[in-house]
């Protein structure tokens, strides 16, 4: 669910960060690393379960995170627009997560049913 969630974020900061004479090739240059992101993540993935654990497959994550957060906050500018004036729904963020939350564990929990 945290991935689902990068992807309209990252849309939103390339098009703030980018004029509209540019904004299109920031956008191919995304597609174009998420499809090899696409393809390169299972047989990474793949490989670490087969050379280390299945454990090692989540273990990948922390020096990939580390890089992007550092890269983020040394390079990406602020994005604040100082007009908005709402705030954060905290009711309705609660509720989408349980829900989602809900229907994830569902749909996990459902296969055990069927035993």
């Amino acid at each position: 669910m945290g991935a689902a969630l990068l992807v309209p974020g990252s849309l939103a900061l390339i098009s703030a960060n980018f004029g509209k004479e540019r904004r299109g090739q920031a956008i191919g240059t995304w597609s174009r690393l998420t499809a090899i992101a696409s393809g390169i993540g299972p047989v990474l993935g793949g490989w670490l379960v087969e050379g280390f654990s299945w454990r090692g497959m989540f273990c990948i994550n922390l020096p990939l995170a580390a890089t992007v957060l550092l890269s983020a906050w040394r390079r990406v500018p602020e994005s604040c627009n100082e007009q908005t004036k709402g705030r954060v729904d905290w009711l309705g963020a609660t509720w989408a997560t349980l829900g989602l939350g809900g229907l994830v564990f569902g749909l996990i929990k459902s296969n055990a049913r069927l035993d």
